[in-house]
Order: structure tokens, then sequence, then C-alpha cells
């Protein structure tokens, strides 16, 4: 019963300690995307203010890194004042149409950062690799609209971020975070106005600000090596 006790109170002591390890955040703020390539023909070469939103989880290891996922909800769209040729026919676009490549991009991605204490916080930056899918209403325009892509284009997303992490106590904090994504869409649909006939396919680049709040999970009192939120090098 004796060793029981101790095996659970052990077990008990390394989740902890590796809880305290763990942060989650959610955060919210703008995007602006750059000109699809690929064979989308419609393209918008004046970037507007879309809406942003991410939220993360790491795990803290060793004294300078971490690892974990990181989700960004955004739109893609830019405007143009060039007219084109409508999927119907018709000339669409001009007077600074908007074209909507995906109202709600959804991706999730594996991220890896280097961080060094700074100030009472941290900074970090590092790559970020995986997957999105891009959802639209195409048939629902609004009366700015000039062309929506399909709904339910998907593929790989790639990238970058960096940030600050200021620390308000040793279990939560405030941050700041720039990213650069780059998105790879792949649909089902025709390409519009493509001929021979093919399926979409298209790139964009992407640059999400956001500012939110990180929490840490736990909190023990036991002294250790494990940068607290505040930046101090311990957690208290």
């Amino acid at each position: 019963m004796r060793k029981i006790y101790l095996t659970g109170l052990i077990l008990g002591c390394t989740v902890i300690t590796n809880a305290q390890n763990i942060e989650i955040g959610a955060a919210g703020g703008i995007s602006i995307n750059g000109i699809a390539n690929g064979n989308m023909v419609y393209t918008a070469e004046k970037p507007v203010i879309n809406y942003a939103a991410s939220g993360i989880v790491m795990y803290n290891f060793a004294d300078h890194m971490q690892a974990g996922l990181e989700g960004h909800a955004l739109a893609l769209s830019g405007t143009s004042d060039k007219v084109y040729m409508g999927p119907n026919g018709s000339p669409i676009g001009g007077a600074n149409k908007r074209y909507v490549y995906s109202e709600l991009d959804a991706s999730l991605c594996a991220v890896f950062n280097g961080r060094i204490n700074f100030g009472n916080g941290y900074v970090y930056a590092g790559p970020a690799v995986g997957y999105n899918i891009a959802r639209n209403h195409s048939k629902t325009y609004a009366d700015n609209d000039a062309y929506k892509a399909p709904d339910g284009g998907q593929g790989i997303v790639f990238g970058a971020q960096g940030g600050y992490v200021r620390g308000l106590s040793d279990r939560f904090g405030l941050y700041a975070e720039i990213a650069i994504r780059y998105y790879d869409l792949k649909y089902t649909a025709e390409a519009p106005n493509v001929h021979p006939q093919s399926e979409l396919h298209y790139h964009l680049l992407a640059y999400p600000l956001v500012v939110g709040v990180r929490y840490r999970l736990f909190k023990s009192k036991i002294e250790n090596d494990i940068p607290g939120l505040s930046g101090n090098g311990r957690s208290k």
C-alpha cells in the first residue's frame, strides 16, 4: 500500500511539474494578404485589413525552446480596380471591388520556437508547418464583392512567427505576435476562365498580427529551473 501511495505521489509531482511547462493562449487582431498566384486569374493587387484570431498550446523545454500547436482563423481577400471577364461571360470588377478567396481560412500548424528572456517576459521566434481549409459562402455576395472563390479549398501551410510575452504573474501573461503564412489551396472546382480547363489551385501569403493572453497551467510552490511567464527564471 505504501509503495502504491509513493508511486502515485511521484507520478502526480511529475505531471504537475510538466504541466508548468505548458502554456495556452488566445488572441485576436488583423491580417493582410498578398496577391493570389497559380491559376487564379482574379488577382487583387490592393491589400485590405481582414480579421484574424489565433490560439496556441505550447510546451516549454530546456531553457530557451518551446514547441506546440498554433491555429489561425482569418479571412483572405483584397481589392482591385481591374475589370475581368466573369465566370458567366459578363464583366466583373472595377471601382475598388473586393475579391474574396476565403471568408474563413482555418489552419493548424506545428510550431517550434526559440525563446530568450527579455525584460519582464521573453521574446520568441521560429518556423511553422501545417494544414489549412478555406471556407466561403460562394453564392452569397456583398454589394462590393466582385468574385468569391469556391468553398472547400485545402492544402499545406507553412511560415514563421515571432513575438513577445510579458509576464503579469507566474501564470498569466500578455503577448503580441506577428506571423507570415504561405497558404497553398487546392479545389475540386474548376478554375474560372482557364483553358484548357483544370481544377483551381493557387497560393498566397498572409501576415496576421494578433494580441492576446497566455496562461500557464498549474502553479507549484517548488523552486525549479522552469522560467516563469514573468521571465524571472523560476516558477514560484
